[in-house]
């Protein structure tokens, strides 16, 4: 049973959720001592701006650099960590990255197959949903003082590069238009 909820990849990177299994046992009572790990197959991935849809290609759902398709920040993908009968489940996201992705988890013990012993549960399938924040823009001034001289005729007055930098606010929004807005303070 998955309890969690949806987040941000701007403030939230790492991600941990507790009890995001419960009730885990790894067979019988005769079995109690038998070590339990987790297997993850991503399925499919909606990650912008690529995969508007769902796709089946997660072959960059993974990894390091900063990859179109990257939801997560790490080769070593998802962990889940057992407490008595619960789980957690521990991720790290690419800073800035929003997107779905699907997995089938299985659970998997030490105690082998031989003698028609079976290892491994049946897939379970559950979604990671980021949702899409809107950072923040930002840009510099390469002055804080202007000075011009006084006039009698109305002449517009232009100061090149007089604002810099300017970033519209993360990865995926260098389409939106920022307006700047000057309000007086004093004078």
């Amino acid at each position: 049973i998955f309890t969690g909820e949806a987040f941000d990849a701007e403030s939230e990177v790492i991600r941990t959720f507790e009890n995001f299994l419960t009730a885990v046992t790894p067979g019988p009572q005769n079995e109690r001592n038998q070590t339990l790990k987790a297997v993850f197959q991503p399925l499919e991935s909606k990650v912008p701006p690529t995969n508007a849809n769902w796709s089946t290609d997660v072959s960059t759902l993974f990894g390091s650099g900063s990859r179109v398709g990257q939801l997560f920040a790490s080769d070593s993908m998802i962990n889940v960590s057992f407490a008595g009968s619960n789980a957690t489940l521990t991720f790290e996201l690419e800073r800035y990255r929003n997107g779905n992705a699907r997995f089938l988890m299985f659970l998997v013990d030490d105690g082998g197959t031989e003698s028609g012993g079976v290892d491994t549960t049946a897939g379970h399938e559950f979604e990671i949903h980021v949702w899409e924040i809107n950072s923040i823009p930002s840009f510099q001034i390469t002055t804080t003082v202007i000075t011009v001289i006084e006039r009698v005729a109305l002449n517009l007055e232009r100061f090149q590069d007089f604002i810099v930098a300017i970033d519209q606010g993360g990865w995926n929004e260098e389409d939106q238009e920022v307006t700047f807005v000057i309000e007086k303070v004093s004078g």
